[in-house]
């Protein structure tokens, strides 16, 4: 099952923030594909070819979870840039908006792919809390 995590940092850190998860990526998952390569390989050597193919499928699965996340990072920065954009151009002025609000968020902002944030129910929400 995919969950979507969330947090928020400044602007400014959101690129410091993306390195730090692609360096997970490459100690972790990049090298665990590594080891499945060579135990593909080596099953296939060794006469396992049903194995090699049930290695290479698991491959295949990783590097598909893989791609997702990379497809996230790309997303993430791609919105970092257009936000810098738009500040720099006047569109959207660099405002500090207070945590426990969304004043001075654009609503573009607060869209995840495919369905859009209520405003009015967070505010709402955030009232109750208070």
């Amino acid at each position: 099952m995919k969950v979507t995590v969330s947090y928020g940092c400044d602007l400014d850190d959101v690129p410091n923030n993306i390195s730090q998860l692609l360096g997970l990526l490459s100690t972790a998952d990049l090298r665990n594909i590594e080891n499945l390569v060579e135990n593909a390989a080596e099953e296939c050597v060794v006469g396992s070819v049903s194995q090699g193919l049930e290695t290479i499928d698991n491959i295949r699965r990783s590097l598909a979870k893989l791609d997702e996340r990379l497809m996230d990072y790309a997303i993430i920065l791609s919105g970092y840039i257009k936000a810098k954009a738009d500040i720099h151009t006047g569109i959207f002025e660099d405002k500090h908006p207070n945590s426990e609000t969304l004043e001075g968020l654009p609503e573009d902002l607060l869209s995840v792919e495919g369905s859009d944030v209520d405003i009015e129910e967070i505010k709402e929400t955030n009232d109750q809390v208070s």
